[in-house]
């Protein structure tokens, strides 16, 4: 049986991965921060998933994770890095992440240590796993500077630039995975309805397929590089 291990799986797109996971037969290890009773994972039963607590942004809580992990499989298939935070998102745009004058560096640290990071912290830990693995890292359309000067929502500091770095980091990783045989890809989910984006236009559900379904199809030579969740070259 195939292996996923998804980070930030609580609710959202993180949720969308898990279901979809399980549905097609993996065996999936849902990581969360924290699970509150009526998050739709607090919710789920079935006997392919393990629920499993794992704060990204401390190095102590990942390697207890890792090492519950690393006793039930020796490998993964797959390693879905979808935590992320973004106080600069719709309905929030804090002043103290988007208003020049009002910027708080502790907030801005705060999504470079969650988006940027924790991904590269995360792999560094389950290397062992990777063996043959496909890692995926959730970016953003907002990581594009085209889409940036299109849409001219430019009072977007923290959330953009840790995106921006990601997939830079993405980049380099596939540099050292490659002696694993191991491949990674940063994914634009796209407009996705979450609790950081309302507006969003797909739900977790049908942006979750449509990354799985791209993942699926990406080779070796594709590793490294950033790519829409219809397996298009994201705009940069």
């Amino acid at each position: 049986m195939k292996t996923a291990v998804v980070t930030g799986a609580s609710r959202g797109l993180g949720f969308g991965f898990v279901q979809n996971l399980l549905g097609q037969g993996y065996e999936v290890f849902a990581t969360y921060r924290a699970l509150k009773d009526d998050e739709p994972l607090a919710q789920l039963n079935h006997p392919h998933l393990h629920k499993l607590t794992m704060d990204v942004t401390d190095s102590t809580s990942i390697q207890t994770a890792y090492q519950a992990i690393s006793a039930k499989t020796d490998s993964l298939a797959l390693l879905i890095n979808n935590a992320g935070i973004n106080h600069d998102s719709p309905g929030m745009h804090k002043p103290s992440t988007t208003q020049l004058g009002h910027l708080q560096r502790t907030e801005l640290l705060e999504m470079f240590d969650v988006n940027t990071i924790a991904p590269i912290m995360v792999v560094q830990t389950f290397v062992p796993l990777l063996a043959n693995a496909k890692v995926i890292n959730i970016s953003s359309y907002r990581a594009s500077f085209t889409h940036r000067d299109e849409d001219g929502n430019y009072n977007n500091y923290g959330y953009a630039a840790s995106k921006v770095a990601l997939n830079m980091m993405t980049r380099d990783l596939a540099h050292e995975l490659a002696p694993h045989n191991a491949m990674v890809f940063a994914i634009d989910p796209g407009s996705v309805h979450t609790a950081m984006n309302q507006r969003g236009a797909q739900s977790p559900d049908e942006a979750s397929e449509a990354i799985l379904k791209t993942v699926a199809k990406l080779k070796s030579v594709d590793s490294g590089k950033c790519f829409t969740n219809s397996g298009k070259r994201a705009l940069l």
